[in-house]
C-alpha cells in the first residue's frame, strides 16, 4: 500500500510539475498528493462550469443544454465545497482557469451546433473518465480525511454524469454521417 501512495505522490508530483500556475503548500500539514488532487479537482471543476455554460448556449440538443446545465450545477456546488475544504487546510487551489483549461474553452467556443454536441460530449466523456478515476484513488488511499471524504461523496455523482454522458454520446450523430448515430453504427 505504500508502494502504491509512493509511486502516486510521484506521478502527481510529476503532473505537478507539468502544471504551470500551482504552487504547493509547503508550510501545509497535506501531503502533496493529497494537496495536488485539491488542485486538479479545482481546476477541473472551474472548466465544466464554464463548458457547462457555453453548452447552454452553442450546443443544438436539448439533451446536450439539460445535462450540461446538471454538470454546471453539481459541480458549481462541488467546486464550493472544495473551496471551503482548501481554504481551512491553506491549500492554493486556483479560483479561475488557468490557460490550459482557458484552452480548451476558447477551443469550444469556436463550435456550435451538432459539432459542438459532439465534441462537447466526447470530451466530457474523456474527462469524467479520468476524474472518475482520480476521485476514486483519492476516495480509496488519500491521506487527508476531509478530501478523502469530499473524494468519496462526489464519486457516485461524477460515475452518474459519466453513465449520462455515455448515454448521450451513443446516440449523437457519426461525423461525416448524416442520421447514423454511434448507437447505430455499433449494431452493423
Amino acid at each position: 500500500m505504500k508502494r502504491v501512495m509512493t509511486c502516486a505522490a510521484l506521478v502527481a508530483i510529476g503532473l505537478y510539475l507539468s502544471l504551470p500556475g500551482l504552487a504547493i503548500a509547503k508550510d501545509s500539514q497535506v501531503a502533496i498528493a493529497d494537496q495536488i488532487f485539491a488542485m486538479k479537482a479545482a481546476g477541473g471543476g472551474l472548466e465544466e462550469v464554464h463548458l457547462g455554460k457555453l453548452a447552454a448556449d452553442q450546443a443544438a440538443s436539448p439533451e446536450v443544454k439539460q445535462l450540461a446545465q446538471r454538470l454546471v450545477q453539481d459541480h458549481t456546488k462541488a467546486n464550493q465545497e472544495l473551496l471551503s475544504i482548501a481554504e481551512k487546510k491553506d491549500i492554493d487551489v486556483p479560483k479561475e482557469l488557468d490557460d490550459m483549461h482557458e484552452d480548451a474553452v476558447e477551443l469550444f467556443s469556436k463550435l456550435e451546433g451538432a459539432s459542438f454536441d459532439r465534441e462537447y460530449v466526447r470530451y466530457q466523456v474523456m474527462h469524467h473518465e479520468m476524474d472518475t478515476a482520480a476521485f476514486a484513488v483519492q476516495a480509496r488511499e488519500g491521506e487527508d480525511p476531509d478530501l478523502k471524504a469530499f473524494a468519496a461523496k462526489q464519486l457516485p455523482i461524477l460515475r452518474g454524469h459519466l453513465q449520462l454522458l455515455r448515454e448521450l454520446s451513443a446516440k449523437q450523430p457519426v461525423a461525416g454521417k448524416p442520421g447514423e448515430t454511434a448507437e447505430r453504427r455499433s449494431v452493423r
